[in-house]
Formats: structure tokens, sequence, C-alpha cells
């Protein structure tokens, strides 16, 4: 289909996040980047038994308003099936539960306080 795109070989993962309609990934961070969007992320965890024997997670993945899919049946049934405004509810939640701000600010304010603290 040439409406889908592996750009796992694109130099600059913002121009990336700013330009697609979703976003299917593995376990990197950047679905939380991503998030802020409010489009939809999908995690691809086709060897995730593996992951965890080898390094497990911080967190559990099925608490991100993320769909965990771990086979390409899973991925198609959970895009096909997607009920946006649920999942931007969902992603609203664990936005406002694990108090992620995101005022456009940021940036100065890392820069303040590494000012004020050299």
């Amino acid at each position: 289909d040439k409406t889908v795109l592996n750009a796992t070989l694109y130099p600059d993962l913002q121009e990336l996040l700013v330009s697609t309609d979703i976003l299917i990934s593995d376990y990197s961070s950047l679905m939380f980047d991503y998030m802020l969007t409010r489009r939809p992320c999908y995690i691809y965890a086709s060897d995730i038994d593996e992951y965890i024997k080898d390094r497990n997670f911080y967190f559990d993945l099925k608490s991100t308003p993320f769909p965990v899919c771990t086979t390409k049946a899973e991925l198609y049934n959970a895009i096909s099936d997607l009920d946006i405004n649920q999942y931007i509810s969902n992603v609203d939640k664990f936005i406002k539960c694990h108090g992620i701000i995101c005022n456009g600010n940021s940036s100065d304010k890392c820069a303040d306080w590494i000012l004020a603290n050299i």
C-alpha cells in the first residue's frame, strides 16, 4: 500500500512526528512525544516476551493509552476499530494522571533552571 511508508532510516524524527497521521512504534519513548498531538499511536510489540525477559519495562505498557499489539492481525484490528474519541479521552486521562504539561515554555524553563543552578 502506497499510503504506508517505512521511515525507519529517515534522519529527522521531529519531521516525521509532525507529518504522520498515526504512529506505529516499538518501545521507544517517542510515543510520549507523539501522544501530545492526540493522534493515534500503536505499540507493535511482537517480541514483548523476549524484551521483558531481557530488560523489562519501567511500567506496564497496557497502562498507557496506546493499544499494544503483538501480531500484525492485532495491529490491523486495532487500527480498524479505533474509536478516536475514546482514544483521546484515554490520552487526556494519562496526561492528567502523570502531570504532563505542554505549554510551549519547557525549553525556556529548563534553560532558566540550568542558568540559575550553574
